[in-house]
């Protein structure tokens, strides 16, 4: 809301149009994520050719009270050209009405999709992977430096967002599980997140709990090093990158976190060396960093941070990418002796698509979303104090676990928490706007 100030003690939560933490700002993403899903993925990839075949099953239960007549999900592959459908997408077990409402979003149509009912949908695809990774989302899933990466790579269900070329360009809640069923076409090294269920011979399956997306590699060149924290295994596969390094910092940053945010949920963390060597990016369980950035020790902490915020607390990245990125490059300059500079001017809770450049321009993405963002939850932290300021942090977590946080929810519990409350809403307008 332009040109806020505090009236009569009202808060900001609800000059923004959220009166208490956790209510989400219009209807339409409440709907979305009204609904609930179980995915099922049945791969098979061939190194060799550059090709993921995969059956995808979904289960989807309408937790919401309105019939729900479509569903959207994203695809992010066929952006650029990587993703084919191999055959008919059904809706328990039958054909139904099919359209791409954009370049990115295959709308499934599901008529009488009742409160309380579940739909089955199978969807059939391939992705052939290229080595472009020139393009920070094209490089996601490619196949580059003898690895081939998947993120991003099947149809996950969102809310009908086009591309949204900078931040991460892709918004979805937290799946009860996905259940990643990979057969390889020949022996080499696959690393995949979750609780490995079957293994005979190339086929492996994988379970993951609350999951908001699901990643792989696999490449026939890794060597992997394996350290613990409290009772999670820490894994690091790399090729020519810095395992040792990439270790220590991750399990110095898992340690941290885990005591200032509360548990790490997954059952290991892991950190494979991505194919694009300049790159560095988050997954549930799981992240992928380029060998040119695994010697830079902020970059790993602030990927592991995001096992907290995009992982656990989840948020629109387009619309609000201040509420995961901020907080991990806060988490990352805190705890690594970092220091909290910026160049903008700009508001930190901007949308991703009111920027031009991504870094490190001033008042690009970077300097505003991460540094500036990063900036401003510093300031709060002096000036509620430290536990005050990490008490709300775990709030966050609390309120927010496996949800979708708001702008307006997380000020709420910073107001809540705030010794001095008159502070934390000058700091909050100081770098914001409403």
């Amino acid at each position: 809301m332009a040109g806020w100030a505090v009236a009569g003690g009202l808060s900001i939560a609800i000059l923004l149009g959220g009166g208490t933490a956790g209510e989400p700002p219009d209807q339409a993403r409440d709907a979305f994520l009204g609904l609930s899903t179980d995915y099922q993925l049945v791969t098979q990839v061939d190194y060799d050719a550059g090709s993921i075949a995969t059956n995808e099953t979904v289960v989807v239960t309408n937790a919401t009270n309105d019939v729900v007549p479509s569903l959207q999900f994203n695809i992010m592959t066929r952006a650029f050209g990587e993703f084919a459908l191999t055959g008919p997408v059904t809706l328990d077990g039958h054909g139904t009405s099919t359209h791409f409402s954009n370049l990115v979003t295959l709308d499934i149509s599901t008529p009488g999709f009742g409160p309380g009912q579940a739909r089955v949908v199978q969807i059939p695809f391939v992705d052939t992977p290229s080595g472009v990774i020139d393009d920070d989302l094209d490089q996601r899933t490619s196949k580059a430096y003898g690895i081939l990466q998947a993120a991003q790579w099947f149809p996950i269900l969102s809310d009908g967002h086009p591309l949204a070329q900078m931040g991460d360009s892709q918004f979805t809640g937290a799946a009860k599980r996905i259940r990643f069923d990979v057969t390889l076409n020949r022996a080499m090294t696959l690393v995949a997140p979750g609780a490995r269920v079957e293994s005979h011979g190339l086929r492996s399956v994988y379970d993951l709990d609350n999951a908001r997306d699901y990643a792989f590699v696999v490449s026939p060149y890794y060597h992997v090093l394996t350290g613990w924290v409290g009772g999670t295994p820490v894994h690091v596969y790399y090729t020519n990158g810095d395992g040792p390094s990439t270790l220590s910092w991750s399990m110095e940053a898992l340690a941290d976190y885990s005591l200032a945010y509360g548990p790490y949920p997954w059952p290991s963390y892991i950190v494979a060396q991505s194919s694009d060597p300049t790159a560095g990016d988050e997954w549930p369980s799981m992240t992928t960093i380029g060998d040119d950035l695994m010697v830079n020790e902020h970059v790993v902490a602030h990927e592991a941070a995001h096992q907290w915020w995009y992982g656990i607390v989840g948020n629109d990245q387009i619309e609000e990418p201040w509420l995961d990125e901020a907080f991990a490059e806060f988490s990352a300059r805190h705890f690594f002796d970092v220091p909290f500079d910026y160049d903008s001017t700009l508001p930190v809770n901007l949308p991703a698509p009111a920027f031009k450049t991504f870094c490190c321009l001033t008042d690009s993405y970077g300097e505003t979303v991460y540094y500036r963002g990063a900036a401003m939850l510093e300031q709060l932290r002096l000036q509620m104090g430290n536990s005050a300021f990490f008490k709300a942090l775990k709030a966050i977590q609390t309120t927010y676990r496996f949800k979708t946080a708001t702008t307006a929810g997380v000020i709420a519990i910073f107001e809540e928490k705030s010794p001095y409350r008159s502070g934390t809403d000058r700091i909050l307008h100081e770098f914001m706007t409403f």
